[in-house]
Order: structure tokens, then sequence, then C-alpha cells
């Protein structure tokens, strides 16, 4: 429901909140949305963008022990250390990223590599492009490493079973999140908030994201998020 959602968005915004959301088939087509070329800040959602860059770079390849721990740590608990791990073990990992970026044609997105906590932390995404990227994830991972690709993305930890996750969408969902708090980084900034899923119904796979921006802190963002996604 489309416009039930989009009721949610526009109820949400204000005192300088700013949403969007975009919703797509898994062939590409745009169902509904937003706000959707709103760019904001990516935080840790860039992260599934390395997941599949890592695996695409393996192929039919082994994972290494250590490389398999980085990736658990860097989706299932989104751990920036881990993340950092694996994007300074691309071969190229600007191109690799931005490969991944062509691959489903997000226009929106820009690489930035100057955060000092995560390095793709301040790259800009919209939802628009993460709800591309979500509705084909499933295809961008090697069929060799799928498996173990999408296991992740369906398993992330109890701390972050929110927003979208509890919004009552049927079936498995493969999700990530990002957020911080902006411009500074700092407690007490305006937050962001970004969240992209896929899911299926009926046989028909979707893929979803919504971004956040202005908000006072983490939950209220996911909150606004669980109200769009329940509604929709």
């Amino acid at each position: 429901n489309v416009n039930a959602a989009l009721e949610v968005v526009r109820a949400s915004e204000a005192d300088g909140v700013t949403v969007g959301f975009a919703i797509y088939s898994s062939n590409g087509q745009m169902l509904g949305g937003y706000g959707a070329t709103s760019e904001n800040y990516g935080g840790s959602i860039t992260k599934s963008m390395l997941l599949v860059a890592y695996l695409q770079q393996t192929g039919n390849g082994i994972i290494s022990p250590e490389a398999q721990g980085e990736l658990e740590s860097m989706i299932e608990v989104s751990d920036n250390d881990a993340a950092d791990w694996v994007y300074a073990h691309l071969s190229s990992p600007n191109r690799a990223v931005l490969s991944v970026a062509a691959s489903v044609g997000m226009t929106g997105f820009q690489l930035d590599t100057s955060d000092p906590v995560y390095v793709l932390g301040q790259s800009l995404v919209t939802a628009n492009d993460l709800a591309m990227l979500f509705a084909d994830i499933g295809n961008l991972i090697p069929p060799a490493q799928r498996s173990f690709g999408m296991g992740l993305l369906s398993h992330l930890s109890s701390a972050d079973q929110v927003g979208l996750l509890q919004a009552g969408l049927p079936g498995v969902i493969y999700s990530k999140e990002g957020w911080k708090p902006e411009p500074d980084g700092l407690e007490g900034a305006p937050y962001i908030v970004n969240q992209a899923g896929r899911f299926s119904v009926n046989g028909n796979t979707y893929g979803i994201a919504f971004t956040v921006a202005g908000v006072s802190d983490k939950p209220s963002g996911e909150a606004i998020i669980e109200r769009i996604a329940a509604a929709l």
C-alpha cells in the first residue's frame, strides 16, 4: 500500500526531519517512492556493498577462515574495524565498490573514504539506489558464495533487529542498516538512519530502502522506518 506509506512519510517530516523511501521489484521496476533521490550519508549500510565486492572478488574460490570471520563481524554486528579490513583486502577497493554501484545503476552513490571511524561512512547514498541494490543483491553475489553472503544479511545481531525488521514483513528479510550523528559525527548532533532490505511475497521479490535525516537519535529514525514499512 504505497499510498498508506506516503501518508506516514509526510506525517514524519517535521522539525527538520527528511525522509526518503523506494521499493523496487526484482525486475528493476520502481513500484513507489518519496524523496528517493535525496542523498544521505551512508554510514554502515555501505557495508552491504563491501560484502558484494569481496564475494565477487572471491568468485568460485574459498573464503579463508580469517576473511569469513571479518565478513561475519562486518555484517552481523556491523563492526567498523572488520569493514575496514574487508575494504583493505579488495585488490582495487574503490573500483570494486563503484563496480557494484554501476552494476545496478546506482546514480546517487558518491564514494567518500574520509571517515576515520569507518572508511566508507561518509559516502552518499539514496533510497532509490539502495532499493535497486537489495532487489538484485542475490544475483550480484557469485553462486558459490551466495548462501554464505545472503546468510549474513539474514542473521543480524539482536541489537540490529530494528526498524524494517520489526514491521511485520513476511518471510526471510535480508537487510543492512546504517546510522551516525551528523554533520560532525559527534553525539548530540542530528542523526541519519538508513535501512534497506530484500523480501519476497507470493513468489515476487522486492528491494526496499529508507533514508531518514535530522532525527534526534537512532531509535527515532528506526521508528519512522518501521511505521512506513508497516503501512506499506
